[in-house]
């Protein structure tokens, strides 16, 4: 759990430009829970930016189908919606942002590879 706060205070000593200014706060936000249970803060709702909303959807689909992941297999694309979609019945991400990624075939395109990086 450190991890997000630590994330808040490395970001807020980039000098970065105005608009970019609550990106600390977003990506320290990630772990929180539209039910309440996440953390850093416990927020509740709405009040998890939407950007750190999107980011936790993100960071949980890559963290299911990652292959560098020692201590774990991947998962297809399919069946981390699958838990994505309990997830979200269970009000643990925002339902609308993960049915928009779904509906618009985000959770079936295959992992992007380390290696497309490296161009």
């Amino acid at each position: 759990q450190d991890h997000a706060l630590m994330t808040r205070k490395i970001l807020s000593n980039i000098q970065s430009p105005r608009h970019l200014a609550r990106v600390p706060d977003y990506a320290a936000s990630h772990h929180e829970k539209p039910d309440g249970s996440g953390y850093p803060q416990g927020l509740l709702g709405d009040a998890v930016p939407l950007q750190a909303r999107i980011m936790a959807i993100a960071d949980i689909f890559e963290a299911l189908t990652a292959k560098n992941r020692p201590y774990k297999q991947p998962m297809s694309p399919d069946e981390a919606g699958a838990i994505l979609e309990k997830m979200k019945k269970g009000n643990e991400i925002d339902g609308d942002l993960y049915d928009l990624c779904r509906d618009n075939g985000i959770f079936s395109h295959p992992p992007v590879s380390d290696d497309s990086f490296d161009d």
